[in-house]
């Protein structure tokens, strides 16, 4: 059981890096569309 949750807390963990990134790399293109826009 103990290490069905160390499992599972990992995977989140690493979902949520996954989501990070890819909220700052859309960021990052929204930022550099609305330079080229102006």
């Amino acid at each position: 059981m103990t290490n069905d949750k160390c499992k599972h807390l990992r995977l989140l963990a690493g979902l949520s890096d996954v989501m990070v990134m890819v909220m700052v790399m859309v960021m990052v293109m929204v930022m550099v569309m609305v330079m080229g826009g102006i």
